[in-house]
């Protein structure tokens, strides 16, 4: 099995392996999603050292919570490169500590992220696996717009930046086909459910819901409990929010490229 040390550990324990540090969250708002990330990279360490490693050496993969607050992320990552501690990082977390995190390393480690992100940040050694909003947006809000004539839209997420980009790119494509938007907010983590009655009240078709991990699970379980019935289009949906989705929920994210079809309607 892939080895898995906590940052102390990798300090204090000299180890002829090649050390990644993997930075997912396992508190806060997505503390949720650790779980998935942290088997996925263990998976993809375990396959790899089967395979003979890295230039002949396993891989080690050093955790660290990536849900705290971005600074305080990013100057751990920060030292252990500069201590050589890791020698490259993977990470998987929300853009806020990623654009910390990449001007903390600043080029001295390569650095790969893989969750769809706002576009933008390219940087010496930053490598992006997912989706921006030019290449996500479009083809689920056709969809909805073309097939649910969905014309009224709320656009409603956390206040950082993924999310306010992604609503920038959504509204001059929701105009163009003759969508409109009726609403728009962006919350600070826990304080969603709080909206719920302003968005109702806005009557909107569908919902752009940038809300992340445990936001997002309890918006979507308060919305089911509450008997709305707009159509809701998420990007950022994985595994772990599956349960709280309730019916005419909208996944596009290219996690789901391997199933069935691109188009997923819960």
């Amino acid at each position: 099995m892939a080895a898995t040390v906590d940052p102390l550990e990798a300090r204090l324990l000299p180890s002829g392996s090649i050390r990644i540090g993997l930075v997912v969250p396992v508190s806060g708002v997505l503390g949720p999603m650790g779980p998935c990330a942290i088997n996925c990279a263990v998976l993809a360490a375990e396959e790899l050292n089967a395979a003979g490693g890295m230039l002949g050496r396993p891989v080690e993969l050093v955790l660290v919570d990536g849900g705290r607050p971005a600074r305080q992320v990013a100057a751990e990552v920060s030292e252990l490169v500069a201590t050589g501690t890791v020698q490259a990082v993977a990470g998987a977390h929300a853009s806020d500590v990623r654009v910390e995190v990449v001007a903390a390393i600043a080029g001295r480690a390569p650095f790969v992220y893989g969750p769809p992100y706002e576009g933008g940040g390219h940087a010496p050694g930053v490598y992006f696996l997912g989706e921006t909003p030019d290449r996500q947006l479009a083809p689920g809000i056709e969809w909805l717009v073309g097939t649910r004539r969905a014309r009224r839209w709320f656009l409603l997420g956390n206040d950082y930046i993924w999310p306010r980009l992604v609503h920038a790119s959504a509204r001059p494509l929701l105009r163009a086909l003759g969508a409109t938007v009726v609403g728009e907010h962006l919350v600070r983590y826990g304080e969603a459910m709080h909206l719920l009655d302003r968005v109702a009240a806005a009557r909107p078709d569908a919902i752009l819901l940038t809300l992340i991990g445990s936001d997002l699970m309890d918006f979507n379980r308060a919305y089911a409990a509450g008997g709305l019935g707009a159509a809701r289009f998420c990007g950022a949906l994985e595994e772990h929010g599956l349960p709280f989705t309730s019916g005419g929920l909208t996944a596009w994210i290219s996690f789901w490229r391997n199933l069935f079809t691109r188009k997923l309607w819960f």
